[in-house]
């Protein structure tokens, strides 16, 4: 017993050393915030919905129009699921930002995805499988109502992963890799990029050069484009209460109390995602979520469902962020005025 003891002391102590992973931006921005924390005042997470479509100074500029001069920090990062998100949350509350009083939060799904099959995006899908997040996992699996044989197969997999950071299985070639020779794509931006946008991620001019001749053949269907139909099934799209049965409320009530006992206000944002997410208005409609600021609404937001201001089919270009991250910023403003006014 006592060598199974030292076993796992030594390994939690390994672990402790360990760098954050690097891919897509995680360890850039982390090192970010650890230097420049207590400048922020709003900080965006979710993934890459967040990171490229809104823009941090255009946000900053609305909130200023209204009254509001904060400083807007995006920790959005491309790939980032909602246990990835809440582990981050949970990091980046815990190092206590002094002037921190608003979450921008990214809704997603609670439903644990298949572990990610990219290698460059291993040691992210590792890093944060603590106990607390990896029951929230094994709670979400058991809401689905998924086959019992589907059930324990994900459950088997989501453990795998969890013992993985537990016994630092891999952590050593992860650690040398991101330390002498790491990997590098588009999609990982440079410290002075974070530095320079306080986190946005704009696309290169590379970015949806192929996306142009499929908008161009849908300007020619219309309607019956295959954006066009994605887009008339968002319209006919209601609030399915049925579906909180199946979804781990639990774990959006725990970040919402978490921001809450942090001293500052979550706010939830949902893009103009062309995927059906249903269960997000029932949340909202449910009182769970504190504030939800919906532009998943072909028919009230129309301009941001407009082909041409999109990279690909679910991410905003560059003129499409500005004009998301311009009402995002006159509509958090406005959030935060209600949030104010409702407060005891």
């Amino acid at each position: 017993m006592v060598a199974v003891l030292s076993c796992l002391a030594g390994s939690v102590g390994f672990r402790s050393l360990l760098p954050w992973p690097a891919a897509r931006g995680v360890a850039i921005k982390r090192a970010w915030w650890e230097a420049n924390k207590d400048s922020v005042d709003v900080v965006l997470l979710g993934s890459s919905r967040v990171a490229r479509g809104y823009v941090s100074s255009i946000i900053e500029e609305q909130l200023a129009q209204a009254g509001r001069p904060l400083t807007v920090f995006n920790f959005g990062t491309i790939g980032m699921d909602a246990y990835e998100s809440d582990h981050l949350l949970e990091w980046l509350l815990s190092t206590q930002p002094a002037r921190l009083a608003w979450v921008v939060l990214e809704p997603e799904s609670w439903r644990p995805e298949r572990p990610a099959k990219i290698a460059h995006l291993a040691a992210r899908d590792v890093y944060w499988r603590n106990s607390r997040l990896t029951r929230t996992a094994l709670a979400s699996i058991s809401l689905t109502g998924a086959p019992w044989d589907v059930q324990l197969d994900s459950a088997e997999e989501q453990l795998a992963r969890y013992a993985m950071r537990t016994l630092n299985i891999g952590a050593a070639r992860w650690w040398l890799e991101q330390s002498l020779d790491p990997p590098h794509d588009k999609e990982d931006p440079t410290a002075e990029a974070v530095a320079q946008h306080r986190g946005w991620q704009p696309y290169d001019e590379e970015h949806g050069a192929n996306f142009e001749a499929t908008v161009a053949a849908w300007d020619e269907l219309g309607l019956a484009s295959p954006f066009g139909e994605r887009l008339a099934k968002l319209t006919a799209l209601k609030p399915r209460p049925s579906l909180l049965a199946t979804t781990n409320v639990d774990a959006v009530i725990a970040q919402v109390e978490a921001v809450a006992a942090a001293g500052a206000r979550a706010i939830h944002v949902i893009g103009p995602s062309v995927r059906e997410k249903p269960w997000i208005a029932a949340l909202d409609r449910a009182g769970h979520l504190s504030a939800l600021i919906n532009y998943q609404d072909p028919e009230r937001y129309p301009e941001l469902f407009d082909p041409h201001l999109r990279y690909d089919v679910d991410h905003m270009n560059l003129a499409g962020a500005e004009r998301l991250s311009r009402l995002l910023g006159r509509d958090l403003a406005r959030a935060m005025d209600r949030l104010e006014q409702e407060a005891p």
